[in-house]
């Protein structure tokens, strides 16, 4: 299984705009990753907060702590996706599929790859890649860049515009975030300052979970950096979106960032294109 191959066709797919072609090379990467993870495999289970995670091990390696309430291999076949234009059975079952699906590829790289640590996140991208694409459409312009009036462009992972470049979303699509919140804040402050009332951040991630010894989990989350970065950087990093919710992450919410699972991500995006197509319209 080359997963690096698998994300290079998927990309294809994507710059051609041929999301139903991306989302079939997903899924196959998805179910050949998860099944050469547990081919062989034995699983262990354990809690933390109050939720059960299973840990693979293969091979002589663990893999990271897996969500057993939401990791469904079965959302990860073909079959079960398109029963709609979007791709997805529903608004409800898209967190368990985008959470299995980028999770079984994270848990291959974790047994047969463990030292390809930024694979998995690669992969993850482009599943939201594919399923903002799906959501939205042909008539907003998808980038990884913002340009701005210093004529230097902001580096992202995932930009959004309307056509008329009036208005903006900026996705930070992380399978997790740790040390790593400050960038987004600090992208959004770059945006506020040099393109102002023009963007919008949220982040797009998988889980703050990670293997504690061979026979744990626990979850690693800075709150409190969040809470400065909102206070100091910038309050239009608005939304947070998660596979698998960080319980130790409530209390940014007073802040007024909404914590959401990837339920919620669909109905994000339907107001920001109603907002866009209201800006494009007055442009």
């Amino acid at each position: 299984m080359d997963l690096q191959s698998a994300i290079k066709a998927i990309d294809t797919h994507i710059k051609e705009a041929n999301h139903q072609e991306a989302l079939s090379a997903i899924t196959r990467t998805a179910n050949e990753c998860h099944s050469k993870a547990i081919e062989g495999a034995t699983f262990k289970e354990c809690r933390y907060s109050n939720k059960k995670y299973l840990l693979i091990d293969n091979r002589g390696e663990t893999s990271r702590p897996i969500n057993i309430e939401i990791w469904d291999p079965r959302h990860q076949s073909p079959a079960a996706w398109p029963q709609n234009k979007s791709g997805l059975e529903s608004a409800e079952s898209a967190n368990a599929s985008i959470y299995s699906l980028a999770t079984s590829a994270a848990i291959f790289i974790d047994i047969y790859s463990p030292s390809s640590r930024k694979t998995p996140g690669t992969f993850f991208e482009r599943v939201i890649r594919v399923f903002i694409g799906e959501k939205l459409g042909p008539e907003f312009a998808y980038g990884s860049f913002v340009p701005t009036s210093a004529g230097i462009k902001v580096s992202t992972d995932i930009s959004i515009t309307n056509q008329a470049r009036t208005t903006g979303l900026v996705l930070a699509a992380k399978i997790t975030t740790r040390e790593r919140i400050s960038q987004v804040f600090t992208q959004q402050r770059i945006l506020d300052v040099l393109e102002p009332q023009k963007y919008t951040s949220c982040l797009v991630a998988l889980s703050e979970m990670q293997r504690s010894g061979q026979d744990n989990a626990r979850e690693v989350c800075t709150p409190d950096q969040w809470i400065l970065y909102q206070m100091c950087l910038s309050q239009n990093v608005t939304h947070a979106f998660y596979g698998d919710i960080p319980s130790g992450l409530g209390r940014v919410t007073k802040g007024g960032i909404s914590l959401l699972s990837l339920d919620g991500l669909e109905e994000h995006l339907q107001r920001f294109k109603q907002q866009a197509e209201a800006a494009q319209n007055q442009a």
